[in-house]
């Protein structure tokens, strides 16, 4: 899944390049989550291919982008990592029960600590800009998500949990707005501590795959937190893996998830009446008793 058709197909075709499997099967498909009708599209294609879904891990996201705001009005950064999740998550809820046991990652982030909830603007309309503390409060309201819809998922056979990848050097930090000093900060870093791609993937993986995990939803894992240990430290097992607890105090807050939750999904349905793309979005209480 990616932003275009051509970055979908590249994506699968280096897949493929690097599979061991040579039979399997990988097919891109575009879904632009800066677009809530884009990912709508995409659910229903996904949908008529008729095809199980075992796991469905929310890695994609942006990083101070240049200053902007989403087709449907929210500061580019919550409208992509957030509002954009919420809703593709929420589309494939069915999908995702039909074929329980399943599970959902999120990949969270070591800037939630820094993450703040704006209970009037959670579309961050009042922000200056597309940086640093838009992208906390993003991944702040992706581990909250994750908890409380875990929660409500209890008994369907859907389990939540959440990743963060430490400092990773990846071409991410390519498509930052290179005008914010931020972005100087925080690449130079990741070439000098980032962790490689298959280092830093391994909590997604590892929360996605391992068996151990049955019966955990709402767990964390990844490196620990601190920041200049965020490096690849040869021979330390479970360095990536080792469960880890969300440092912001909302992440622990049952109420705030609660509202956080209700008051996104009205703002996403207000989205979708007004654009006239899809029906109001079920919760997933709705949803658990069909």
């Amino acid at each position: 899944m990616a932003r275009s058709e051509a970055k979908a197909k590249k994506a699968a075709e280096e897949i493929m390049d690097i599979s061991e499997n040579r039979n399997a099967q990988v097919e891109g498909m575009e879904c632009d989550l800066t677009s809530l009708r884009s990912i709508k599209a995409f659910s229903d294609r996904f949908y008529k291919k008729n095809i199980p879904l075992h796991m469905l891990l929310n890695n994609a996201g942006t990083f101070l982008p240049p200053y902007d705001f989403t087709e449907d009005g929210f500061e580019v950064t919550v409208g992509t990592n957030y509002f954009g999740t919420f809703y593709l998550t929420h589309l494939l809820m069915d999908k995702l029960k039909q074929t329980a046991p399943s599970r959902i990652v999120f990949q969270a982030s070591l800037f939630e600590h820094l993450g703040h909830i704006d209970w009037k603007d959670l579309e961050c309309k009042r922000s200056q800009e597309s940086g640093v503390f838009e992208y906390a409060t993003s991944k702040l309201e992706v581990i909250m998500l994750a908890r409380e819809l875990n929660k409500r998922l209890q008994g369907s056979g859907v389990e939540c949990f959440i990743s963060q990848p430490g400092l990773a050097h990846t071409p991410l930090y390519r498509k930052s707005d290179h005008k914010k000093l931020s972005t100087w900060l925080v690449d130079a870093a990741q070439w000098v501590y980032g962790q490689r791609a298959p280092q830093a993937c391994l909590s997604l993986l590892f929360a996605a795959t391992e068996p151990s995990l049955q019966g955990k939803g709402g767990s964390y894992y990844g490196p620990p937190f601190v920041y200049l240990a965020a490096i690849h430290i040869p021979f330390v097992t479970g360095w990536n893996t080792g469960q880890r607890e969300p440092g912001n105090v909302y992440t622990r807050d049952q109420v705030a998830w609660k509202h956080l939750y209700d008051e996104t999904t009205n703002l996403i349905n207000g989205k979708l009446k007004e654009k006239n793309i899809a029906s109001p979005l079920p919760v997933v209480d709705q949803i658990l008793i069909k």
